[in-house]
């Protein structure tokens, strides 16, 4: 008789934000991993 193990592991970016910098290139996602500044307002003016 077999058994089997499930296990996940969580990493630092699931879900849709991994699939979306799996997109863009290993350089790309580095250089987005690695920035520090918000480039957005977060009150949602320009």
């Amino acid at each position: 008789m077999g058994r089997t193990l499930v296990l996940r592991i969580g990493g630092k970016i699931a879900g849709d934000a991994q699939r979306e910098l799996s997109i863009v290139g290993r350089n790309n996602t580095e250089r987005a991993i690695s920035e520090t500044m918000q480039w957005f307002n977060p009150k949602g003016n320009n």
